[in-house]
């Protein structure tokens, strides 16, 4: 039903000799306005034509019949109602009785999309104007519930990964373990699945939606955190470790894409300041939980918690995240289109599908997700190094799950659980980091972005808060390592690694974003590169950790790790300097853009100032863009920049 004003237009198709009856509709815009439903009109536009004469019934009551040249067979019935829910639509709609209740219609000059339904050239399916389905226009009641939910998913897989450093007390007497590097591949192998998992998870989200995927990952993530409780001896511990880790990583993956999916470029910033906690909170928090569950209750009972946790998130997901992949959604409407309209062989496609033609498909996402992040690790010097320097931080932080219970429970005879509690100074740190991030070097970017043509300042404009984030560790580390001896009281520790978490997040945050300005159409495989990397360097670091501590002690242990973090400080200094030429010679960074270019476009932009007053203009008394045009500059649209959308997360 289509709720419309007194209204009617008639019109005759001088080429097909037919006559038709459309309806200018005035439609409510949502459910919860005051308008008198008994005073409109409501006409069935599924009604059959059944070629008998009909009449109109107007607003007053009063029955009008059209005049010729209509036939009474192209009319359709209107009748009163008293009590109707207003239907969205945006668009005058017409009354054939082949036309369907989104605004489509079998007949294709009623078709609302671009193009002439032909193979060579389909009807291109995009959101309209305030697109009920458009997870942009979600409400922001339903968007903090999704944010919500996918930054605890996140926290449980991140938790869940250091958890596990807190049952070395009970676990190793229980299944006799005599070597600390069997040990520590409890941890390594979780963190190796976070490596292989995304080049899988990815293109599957992108075929099937982040929703399917996650409702078959991330119960396998349980079920085998639930298989370590009852696991009969260590090589079953350990290989449910790292299909727990293999299963968990597409929450990681594709967390921070729904976030990106329902939040707009000027919201997306603070959301993804409070999804970062997740990510950089958990493997704090575990070995705090962990090691107090596990010195009390034994390491079942740890493990127990782990599953717990993310159980309890997974019924807060099923609840309130719907599909949020915005190109999953267009292609599923497009099929649905395509199959109603098969009498006529009308063809359907979405931008996505237009631009990536035979990629378009599970096999060839799965061939460039495999191959290209690779190819472009060891063939882009910017992907290179920031991999390695991102590697060395990130292997450091879980080095620590191993170094810490050294120096504070070997050396100091600290229980388990309050060894655990040494890792709050990287926890605050990493806080403050977050905050720092959108309370003032978020601000100070926007504010230089401001001063560029069209807002758009070079990918180098990021990384001055990775300059300092760089500074930061080395000098956590060099001080970590010489106030680790046992006559200097412990708060001096935790203090001096403060540093270091606020560092971390600096350098994960404004290098991923870089990456992302520099390589605009290929940014989920330099990111993917990045991932697999620095997920490697997680797997092997905690290896030699222990050892390298207990036979060189804390202090030069220590020192070597803060020798290789200040091998990396000269990094974004170089690329600040020299950025912009290396993405000169690149072949996928997007190149520089030279003065005179940026000139000219200064000069276009302000010729188009004086063009605003032909344009129609909104409420604010901004331009208004055409609906086409805004949808086709969404960058979950545009073929050059949707595709970083499925690794998003990685930014944090």
């Amino acid at each position: 039903m289509v709720v419309a004003d007194d209204q009617y237009l008639y019109h005759r198709d001088t080429d097909t000799d037919t006559d038709t009856i459309s309806v200018m509709s005035t439609i409510a815009n949502n459910h919860n306005n005051d308008t008198d439903h008994s005073s409109h009109h409501v006409v069935d536009i599924d009604h059959p034509l059944n070629g008998t004469h009909t009449d109109l019934t107007s607003r007053d009551g009063q029955s009008r019949t059209p005049s010729p040249p209509f036939s009474d067979s192209e009319y359709t019935h209107a009748t009163k109602h008293s009590s109707l829910e207003p239907t969205v639509l945006r668009k005058a709609v017409t009354a054939p009785a082949d036309l369907h209740i989104d605004g489509t219609s079998a007949t294709d000059h009623a078709i609302p999309y671009q193009g002439s339904g032909t193979a060579d050239d389909p009807y291109v399916v995009v959101f309209h104007d305030d697109d009920p389905a458009d997870p942009h226009q979600f409400s922001k009641r339903l968007k903090l519930a999704i944010l919500i939910a996918t930054s605890l998913s996140t926290l449980t897989v991140s938790f869940d990964s250091s958890a596990y450093a807190g049952t070395i007390d009970t676990l190793e007497p229980h299944f006799g373990i005599t070597s600390e590097v069997v040990f520590s591949l409890g941890v390594s192998l979780y963190v190796l699945g976070f490596a292989l998992g995304p080049l899988v998870h990815a293109p599957l989200s992108e075929t099937y939606g982040r929703r399917l995927i996650f409702y078959i990952t991330y119960p396998l993530f349980i079920v085998w955190l639930a298989a370590c409780i009852g696991a009969p001896n260590l090589p079953a511990l350990l290989i449910f470790r790292f299909l727990a880790g293999l299963t968990g990583a597409s929450t990681i993956t594709n967390a921070g894409g729904t976030i990106s999916d329902i939040y707009s470029a000027s919201e997306r910033g603070n959301a993804l300041s409070i999804y970062s906690l997740s990510v950089f909170c958990g493997p704090i928090m575990g070995p705090i939980v962990g090691g107090f569950v596990g010195q009390t209750e034994g390491w079942r009972w740890t493990f127990a918690v782990m599953t717990l946790f993310p159980t309890v998130i997974l019924v807060l997901s099923v609840i309130t995240v719907p599909e949020t992949y915005a190109p999953v959604l267009l292609r599923r409407r497009a099929q649905k289109l395509t199959w109603e309209h098969a009498d006529k062989k009308l063809v359907f496609k979405t931008p996505e599908q237009i631009a990536e033609g035979a990629n378009a498909t599970l096999r060839g996402r799965l061939k460039v997700a495999l191959t290209r992040p690779f190819n472009m690790l060891f063939r882009e010097p910017i992907i290179f190094f920031i991999a390695c320097w991102i590697a060395v931080v990130y292997g450091t932080l879980y080095l620590f799950f191993e170094a810490f219970p050294v120096v504070f429970q070997l050396q100091r005879g600290w229980t388990p659980g309050f060894g655990g509690l040494a890792f709050l100074g990287v926890g605050v740190g990493m806080v403050v980091g977050v905050v720092a991030n959108s309370a003032y070097w978020n601000p100070r970017y926007i504010k230089r972005a401001m001063s560029f043509p069209g807002g758009n300042a070079p990918p180098e404009a990021r990384l001055p808060m990775a300059c300092v984030g760089g500074l930061l560790i080395p000098i956590s580390l060099f001080t970590f390592a010489w106030t680790s001896q046992t006559h200097i009281h412990w708060s001096v520790l935790i203090v001096v690694t403060f540093p270091f978490g606020t560092g971390m997040v600096f350098v994960f945050l404004s290098s991923q974003a870089y990456l992302i300005d520099c390589y605009q159409q290929y940014a989920a495989s330099a990111i993917a590169a990045n991932t697999v990397f620095r997920s490697m360097a997680g797997f092997a670091f905690p290896l030699f950790a222990y050892d390298m501590y207990v036979n060189l002690n804390p202090q030069w242990a220590s020192t070597i790790v803060a020798f290789l973090s200040l091998t990396c400080v000269a990094i974004p200094f170089v690329l600040i300097r020299f950025g912009d030429r290396i993405r000169a010679t690149s072949e996928y960074a997007q190149p520089p853009t030279s003065k005179s270019q940026r000139d000219k476009e200064s000069d276009n932009a302000k010729g188009n100032e004086g063009d605003h007053h032909k344009g129609s203009h909104d409420a604010d008394g901004k331009l208004a863009m055409p609906s086409a045009q805004r949808t086709q500059s969404d960058p979950r649209f545009d073929p050059h920049v949707h595709e970083y959308n499925r690794h998003i997360s990685a930014c944090v």
